[in-house]
């Protein structure tokens, strides 16, 4: 099983992020020409101290289209200047079985939210052709994150053809929409694009299956595409740590081999 990023105060729940999450949202504008408030001295040193001070991990990508996006996303920057998504990113180890994963007490939360799931008889589905992808859109699988419109939809419906992504839908007893999770899936690396559920118990029990997808692949980590550990807020930043992410600095490293087996098979 891969190493994980020690904990300490850079990590979740350690004031070092918190306050650099503070800067980070304050420094980065989410709008074209939106003014936001002056970051503060403390908030930088904060931020200073997670570029230099976290662990690093090498990100290897194939040239296959699953490579390419995720080498595409980590790509980005802030202003043109810090990349986006490589500063202090959610990071999880995968484990060699899924079992493995709901072992000791520090997975009790995963434990008890996907056995709530389970009980109330929530069912998921592979969502294999492109048809079965735009029906879960349509018929409303999960909000949209904010703001919810139909762009967001829009959005995913056109990317529903695309090799190298896993959609996992979660349904109710009835048969209706409940949850939807969507992964770009590399050789070695995993990116999860979206995990939206209309209850907390299901948002735990999709994590949890796109990780036995993620197992069964082969890959070895995966981290949260939508954005880092500093821009996705302190109540998903306390989940991400309850499902056992780490905060780490990526690098773009040397050509991971080809895939063996194709993921949105």
């Amino acid at each position: 099983m891969p190493a994980a990023p020690a904990a300490g105060d850079l990590q979740y729940g350690g004031q070092t992020l918190e306050a650099a999450a503070v800067f980070w949202t304050r420094w980065t504008p989410r709008r074209e020409g939106e003014v936001r408030a002056r970051p503060g001295v403390r908030g930088a040193v904060a931020f200073a101290r997670l570029v230099f001070g976290l662990p690093r991990l090498e990100v290897r990508l194939s040239e296959a289209e699953a490579g390419r996006r995720i080498r595409a996303h980590l790509g980005s920057r802030v202003l043109g200047v810090l990349p986006k998504h490589r500063i202090a990113q959610g990071v999880l180890a995968v484990p060699p079985t899924l079992g493995e994963y709901f072992t000791g007490r520090s997975r009790q939360a995963v434990r008890t939210n996907v056995a709530r799931a389970v009980r109330a008889g929530i069912a998921m589905e592979h969502l294999v052709t492109v048809d079965a992808r735009r029906d879960a859109l349509n018929r409303d699988a999960g909000p949209a994150p904010a703001p919810m419109d139909r762009d967001w939809r829009d959005f995913w419906s056109r990317r529903a053809a695309e090799d190298g992504r896993v959609w996992l839908a979660a349904s109710d007893p009835e048969s209706q929409p409940r949850g939807l999770a969507i992964a770009t899936i590399d050789v070695e690396w995993a990116m999860l694009e979206v995990a939206s559920a209309r209850e907390h118990c299901v948002r735990w029990l999709l994590q949890t299956a796109m990780l036995e997808q993620l197992v069964d692949s082969g890959v070895q980590y995966v981290f949260c595409g939508p954005g880092n550990a500093l821009s996705v807020g302190p109540a998903v930043r306390h989940v991400q740590r309850l499902l056992g992410y780490s905060v780490a600095n990526l690098s773009i490293g040397r050509a991971a081999p080809s895939r063996r087996r194709n993921p949105s098979a």
